[in-house]
């Protein structure tokens, strides 16, 4: 479910779309309702890659994924696409944050794959970006609060488009921290 922020200016509003458990409750807890939503992500969300989007649109996780940025579905060039409308998008940074666990990095894996697929746009647009997987459940309030919430000390690795989808998730794979 998604947790809104209060602003409506897309160029200042973030999303974390986060693994549900921990991590999903320590962003609710430390994100600015101002401009911070937060949308909890678990690991029976499809297998993106493996589906068409009729299938993927009967997913309620990826349903809500696509609603949450406001943008409609891109089934292909956008400027021929009238259900998709860029200008819509509620969110100009979409930070994926998950677990360095093999759940983590599935959640993780099939939120890219949908967003290439349905949303590819957003990709493209690079407003999608990730922060590099990390044991959030061993770390306090705080230490997560300056990695992920805080956008003065947090690192993030921006996903970009223009690659296959296969080389993109090739590339968050090598952010796997040691």
């Amino acid at each position: 479910m998604l947790s809104d922020c209060v602003s409506t200016d897309a160029s200042a509003s973030e999303l974390f779309i986060v693994q549900m458990g921990v991590v999903a409750s320590m962003a609710a807890a430390l994100r600015d309702r101002k401009t911070q939503a937060v949308l909890a992500i678990d690991s029976t969300i499809l297998e993106a890659s493996k589906f068409d989007w009729h299938d993927l649109l009967d997913d309620p996780q990826v349903l809500q994924i696509v609603a949450s940025l406001g943008a409609g579905l891109c089934l292909g060039h956008p400027e021929d696409n009238e259900l998709f409308k860029i200008e819509r998008l509620r969110y100009h940074k979409i930070i994926l944050v998950t677990e360095d666990r093999v759940e983590g990095r599935y959640i993780r894996d099939q939120v890219v794959s949908v967003l290439y697929q349905l949303n590819y746009p957003v990709v493209a647009g690079n407003y999608v970006y990730l922060i590099p997987a990390d044991r959030w459940g061993d770390m306090d309030e705080s230490e997560f609060g300056a990695k992920v919430i805080n956008s003065l000390t947090r690192h993030f690795v921006q996903v970009r488009g223009g690659g296959s989808m296969a080389e993109t998730l090739a590339l968050l794979g090598s952010t796997k921290s040691a």
